[in-house]
């Protein structure tokens, strides 16, 4: 009787083994994800986790409001467009250790994103909204706009950003704020990269996902303190 008994907890047991480890690995770290409730940004990212796509930080947050930086970036691009084809080439604040050194040859192989003039890549520099802009619409090949002149806050951008900007806001993957603003140097956040590569894709047309967890301490950025800006339609 006591066998038996035995026999039946191990196999209960067992079966929540079998249970816990058939869910798919994204839902598991959705689950503990505490700080996306009620984000505007809440769908893209529990899609992109339940995709294993992206993942939280150790401590059980997401930290939407955190910048995101060049090497994050296209480590995250690659993935989820597919990107895997390396392109050799050096950069000078670049060591073959780092963990994105493949992540770079990729992008440089894909050409939507290049170094410095004076031959670093600024790995650990924070992606700006209007470099964003022309990350995109390098991606998507989209044709060259003069919609950012409808920003009261782009007069005087450098005309490379203002064409990907006006690129980005014709096909609806990136707009402004509520005050007609587009905050070209303001820093893109890890919410705001998730967004705008999902409408990208949606609009590239991909499917397929990869996999990719920003879960290392030490490689992110500050908050950006979103909270004193006027609202964005994003």
């Amino acid at each position: 009787m006591v066998i038996k008994k035995i026999l039946s907890k191990k196999a209960i047991v067992f079966m929540l083994i079998v249970c816990l480890t058939s869910l798919p690995l994204g839902t598991v770290f959705a689950s503990k994800v505490s700080d996306i409730q009620g984000s505007w940004a809440e769908a893209q990212i529990s899609k992109w986790m339940e995709k294993g796509l992206i993942s939280g930080y150790p401590d059980g947050g997401f930290k939407p409001d955190h910048s995101i930086t060049r090497a994050e970036l296209v480590a995250l691009i690659n993935k989820s467009f597919g990107f895997v084809e390396l392109e050799e080439r050096s950069f000078k604040d670049v060591k073959a250790s780092d963990w994105y050194y493949s992540s770079l040859l990729a992008a440089n192989a894909a050409g939507y994103i290049q170094g410095y003039s004076d031959g670093s890549f600024g790995p650990n520099k924070k992606v700006t909204r209007q470099e964003f802009a022309v990350i995109v619409s390098k991606l998507l090949a989209l044709p060259s706009s003069d919609s950012a002149n409808k920003f009261s806050d782009t007069s005087t951008s450098p005309l490379w950003s203002k064409v990907a900007i006006g690129s980005v806001y014709d096909k609806g993957i990136m707009s402004g704020y509520s005050d007609n603003t587009f905050h070209p140097e303001s820093f893109t956040t890890r919410a705001e990269a998730v967004v705008i590569l999902d409408r990208s894709l949606t609009i590239k047309g991909e499917s397929s996902f990869g996999t990719l967890s920003y879960d290392i301490a030490g490689t992110y950025g500050p908050a950006t303190g979103e909270e004193s800006k006027p609202k964005r339609n994003h």
